[in-house]
């Protein structure tokens, strides 16, 4: 099925030489064979208007994928490499296009498709609707089942809509389905679940009530609505309310990056002191510095470094610890921390030469 559908979606003259304008797009060998999209070309900060328009021509779908920086590109190229051939002639029928954080394209496309987090891929067809999303940590068995899912109308979100009109009633179905929905910044979708959740599960004894506060303070308020008043409003609810919640702890991060936004930034980094304990909690607390101006370096250096003191084996704590340690202006630093982070990814030089733009 999915062959013929390969063969439905010829390239024609007129579709062929827009693609070689756009950046060489293109999803079929010369000699038919299938292409491998994980080792071949992603164009980078291409318009995505132009691109968009090759791939509305040739009738095909688009892969968006922003990163935060080179190691997080290449560290997720790489990872997807490893997945196997099965991913790679996936990937390599829809067209490619690759966005770096630093970007001001890349910023557009993120805020067009209310992009919070990265590494994010997102698949569009060619008239910009989006037809599916796979967001952080973008494991390769995830992202290989969405883009089998998009080509067969079984995605996430189709899948997510046929089970809740199946069972209407599934609390856990609609927390689910309001965090996709929040995530993709279809907040009128997203509210009204939420305070379900809220009504249905008053004491938490499912946990339903914490996460829906949790989800909404964080990814519908912070990171949606960039409503910092709001989003402390509903964090501080939740951790008043259930202190003893998996949910109440998580809300730590977002809890700072609130206090911060709001002018109170000692007792936003006074409260990530006392939250973090583990590796990943004082990984996560050392990204304040990226996501809030006016963060000092030297505090964020020390919770980056405390995470490798717990874990040194992180590919990802060694990348945070280096763009900490450029905007505290220890160039030197940072390129000794990226060479671990690179190496501990499976990207040496030879791999990252593979993977980069036009190869």
């Amino acid at each position: 099925m999915r062959g013929s559908r390969r063969v439905g979606r010829a390239v024609g003259v007129t579709a062929a030489l827009l693609l070689v304008a756009a950046g060489s797009l293109s999803c079929s060998r010369a000699d038919g064979a299938p292409v491998d999209g994980v080792a071949s070309q992603w164009p980078d900060d291409e318009p995505l208007t132009k691109v968009l328009e090759a791939t509305r021509l040739r009738g095909g779908r688009l892969l968006v994928l922003l990163v935060e920086d080179e190691w997080q590109r290449c560290a997720t190229l790489a990872r997807w490499r490893r997945a196997g051939a099965r991913l790679a002639t996936t990937v390599g029928r829809f067209d490619r296009l690759l966005y770096r954080a630093d970007s001001r394209e890349g910023a557009h496309v993120a805020e067009r498709f209310h992009v919070v987090s990265r590494p994010t891929v997102l698949i569009l067809d060619g008239a910009a609707q989006e037809l599916g999303r796979v967001g952080p940590p973008l494991a390769a068995a995830t992202l290989l089942l969405e883009l089998e899912g998009v080509e067969d109308g079984t995605s996430a979100e189709h899948a997510l809509e046929g089970q809740l009109s199946a069972t209407p009633g599934d609390l856990s179905l609609q927390l689910r389905a309001a965090a996709l929905w929040a995530q993709r910044g279809a907040f009128t979708r997203a509210t009204p679940l939420l305070e379900v959740a809220l009504a249905a599960d008053p004491d938490d004894a499912q946990g339903w009530a914490s996460q829906a506060l949790l989800l909404r303070g964080d990814l519908l308020l912070l990171r949606g609505l960039h409503d910092a008043t709001g989003a402390l409003r509903w964090l501080s609810e939740l951790r008043r309310r259930f202190p003893r919640a998996a949910a109440a702890h998580r809300a730590g991060y977002p809890l700072a990056r609130a206090l911060h936004r709001l002018g109170r930034r000692q007792e936003a980094r006074a409260l990530l002191d006392g939250w973090a304990k583990s590796a990943v909690e004082h990984h996560q607390a050392a990204r304040l510095v990226l996501d809030e101006p006016g963060c000092p370096a030297p505090w964020a250096l020390r919770h980056a470094r405390r995470a490798l003191a717990l874990d040194a084996q992180q590919a990802r704590y060694w990348a945070r610890l280096a763009a900490v340690q450029r905007l505290a202006r220890d160039a030197a630093g940072a390129r000794a921390s990226e060479a671990r982070a690179f190496a501990l990814s499976g990207c040496g030089a030879q791999v990252r030469g593979s993977l980069q733009p036009g190869h």
